[in-house]
């Protein structure tokens, strides 16, 4: 347990934590959870909200007078900590790892081979990438983040866990298949073929 939140503290995914460890992906995901159930919950985070205000506003009021007489740097940093002010006031909870969950949903869905790792890391990294620049960036940095959607969109698309490419993947197997029997071996064998090709 101890190894695994240690692991994710890190920031090592549960996957290599898990080769570490000799474990399972998901004894390693419940590890986590139970070590994190333990440990202490003593955070006020009302206190903690205050205190981040009054912090900002100490640094605020320390680079105001330069900010007023028109120096670029200062500038820039009151800009900053307003936004870091502003989105404490609007936006006290942010969602967290939405995409990378539904991710984890869509790809337990499907199914997959070990040729397919390489992808289905890539998809990972750029929903991490997106939900943690959501959740802890700039108003700024959420919305270059969202750059990076076509390329999740993509991942997917190519591991046949979209719309469009289901429909596709669908059309192939009934048109292999002539009369519509025995479709579900076909569309995987279809899906391996794509796969195959790809690589």
């Amino acid at each position: 347990m101890q190894q695994a939140l240690e692991g994710r503290r890190r920031g090592l995914s549960f996957a290599s934590i898990a080769a570490a460890v000799k474990a399972e992906e998901s004894e390693v995901r419940e590890a986590v959870a139970e070590a994190l159930a333990e440990a202490p919950a003593d955070i006020d985070l009302e206190q903690e909200r205050a205190l981040a205000f009054s912090r900002l506003d100490r640094m605020l009021s320390g680079v105001w007078p330069r900010a007023v007489k028109g120096e670029p740097e200062a500038i820039d940093r009151v800009l900053r900590l307003e936004d870091a002010r502003a989105r404490l006031l609007g936006e006290p909870e942010r969602v967290r790892d939405g995409i990378t969950s539904a991710v984890e949903e869509t790809l337990a869905a499907i199914e997959t081979e070990p040729a397919d790792a390489a992808l289905i890391a890539t998809v990972r990294q750029a929903a991490r990438q997106i939900d943690h620049a959501v959740a802890f960036g700039t108003s700024f940095e959420a919305t270059k983040a969202m750059y990076l959607l076509p390329h999740l969109w993509n991942g997917l698309e190519k591991l046949g866990a979209t719309p469009a490419a289901r429909e596709e993947l669908k059309k192939r197997a009934e048109e292999a298949s002539g009369d519509g029997n025995n479709k579900r071996a076909t569309l995987h064998a279809l899906r391996t073929a794509a796969k195959t090709a790809r690589a």
